[in-house]
């Protein structure tokens, strides 16, 4: 799940800079099992800077489930690129 992060929660969080942050991962979710982690920052989504978490989660959602797209980011001092297949969201039950 990605989250907004301003100036302030970087620099309480201690993480590099502002941006979109991964802030919760479900277990067995395409983003755990491609290796993300809590607290990477997400820079781009299939080479296009993203500029919120929304913005990252429109993205990811314009692809089809089965597909995969190409996430960049930092994770502390480094960079990381993975690739992270597509998959349906979960339905909730009401």
């Amino acid at each position: 799940v990605p989250a907004d992060i301003d100036q302030n929660d970087a620099h309480r969080f201690q993480l590099p800079q502002p941006g979109v942050v991964v802030a919760k991962l479900y277990v067995g979710s395409p983003a755990a099992i491609a290796g993300m982690e809590p607290r990477d920052m997400i820079l781009t989504v299939n080479g296009v800077k993203v500029v919120s978490a929304q913005d990252a989660l429109t993205r990811i959602a314009n692809a089809k489930p089965g597909k995969k797209v190409k996430i960049t980011g930092l994770r502390g001092a480094g960079s990381f690129a993975t690739d992270v297949e597509v998959g349906e969201r979960p339905r909730s039950s009401t």
